[in-house]
């Protein structure tokens, strides 16, 4: 049974092109008359869904006259036996060949797919495992005494977990220290600025002078207020941060791969 795969829009059209070769008549190619003989015996018993008589008279056909039209009704006759990997190589070929902007679009994506089922049926075989370490030899009899056989110890199945990295290298811990120290200065700063606004406005000499440093020692009090309340959160974040989080090490990074697809997982203790 044909395998089925999901098909984009590019494989569409593909299979459109293939399914051309159904109603593709004697006259199409090529043009010696033993092989155009041969190819009219193959487009026939493809119609009717013989395709390994289609394949092997396609093959003598393209083997008296070497022709585009062959060579993709041979291709597509392997890819319905679900012999992918002799359609692959033809594929190739024809895509070598020169071909329209359009048909070559069209036996790109039908070479991908033949490609796809080719990998899905040939999964990857597992590793042998590891042979098992040699027993370590018996040490000498001692005089008058049995030669006892050491007793080995099982071999540990568990991995010794990664050294932990520095509390002060942890990227978020350093994040939210850094961007709270900014936060502390600029609120340090504001405040500053606020009060000597203050200050200026006991000094004004015109009401709009006055106007002005009041509402300059107000806003920035506001902002240096924020700036200290938000940098301090931060720095108290990190150093939660780095207490709950030190010595945790790098974060694995695992990957499995199936018949039908493959992934990748990323995992940290949070």
């Amino acid at each position: 049974m044909e395998r089925r795969f999901g098909v984009h829009a590019r494989a569409r059209r593909a299979l459109i092109a293939a399914l051309a070769l159904a109603s593709a008549t004697a006259s199409a190619a090529p043009k010696g008359a033993a092989a155009k003989k041969q190819f009219a015996r193959g487009v026939d018993a493809y119609k009717h869904g013989a395709y390994a008589v289609a394949a092997e008279a396609l093959q003598k056909s393209y083997d008296l006259e070497a022709d585009t039209e062959t060579l993709f009704a041979l291709a597509q006759s392997e890819r319905k036996l679900d012999r992918c990997e002799l359609a692959l190589p033809l594929y190739e070929k024809l895509l070598a060949a020169d071909l329209p902007v359009e048909n070559r679009k069209s036996v790109e994506a039908l070479r991908d797919e033949c490609r796809a089922i080719a990998v899905t049926a040939n999964p990857a075989e597992p590793a042998p495992p590891a042979p098992a370490p040699a027993p370590a030899p018996a040490q000498a009899a001692t005089a008058g005494a049995p030669m006892v056989e050491p007793e080995s110890e099982p071999p540990s199945s568990v991995t010794p977990a990664p050294e932990g990295r520095p509390w002060y290298r942890d990227p978020l811990g350093d994040t939210f220290t850094v961007v709270g120290l900014v936060g502390l200065g600029a609120g340090a700063y504001y405040l500053a600025a606020g009060s000597s606004a203050d200050s200026d406005k006991q000094h004004a000499t015109t009401y709009a002078q006055f106007r002005s440093d009041s509402d300059r020692a107000h806003s920035d009090g506001e902002r240096g207020v924020l700036g200290l309340a938000a940098g301090g959160a931060l720095v108290a974040a990190g150093a939660i941060w780095y207490a709950t989080h030190r010595g945790h090490g790098h974060a694995p990074v695992t990957g499995w791969l199936a018949p039908h697809g493959g992934g990748v997982g990323f995992a940290r203790a949070f």
